[in-house]
């Protein structure tokens, strides 16, 4: 059990990073999995909503929003709701 909470909490501590701030820093693994969670997202939100919200988010953050004050003016989701529904995305899409 101690080697699932630590990984666990690893994981936490990357989704933060990755929430916020510049891939620049990640290496290795963590920028694969940045990269790879940043496309599915983006892909969601295509699929969902439209390529006129990306472009929306794109256009908030250009001017200074906090990716999730982004999400919330364009497709009304804090980072809560959209993982929940980009997993939910993902399983109907790929499967379990």
């Amino acid at each position: 059990m101690p080697d699932w909470r630590s990984r666990s909490a690893r994981r936490e501590e990357l989704e933060a990073k990755i929430r916020e701030g510049s891939f620049m820093r990640f290496y290795g693994t963590e920028a694969y999995v940045a990269y790879a969670e940043s496309l599915a997202a983006v892909s969601y939100i295509n699929d969902s909503y439209g390529m006129s919200d990306v472009q929306r988010i794109l256009q908030l953050l250009s001017q200074g929003s906090s990716p999730e004050a982004a999400l919330r003016a364009t497709i009304h989701s804090d980072y809560g709701q959209l993982e929940s529904d980009l997993a939910k995305y993902l399983a109907d899409k790929y499967g379990n």
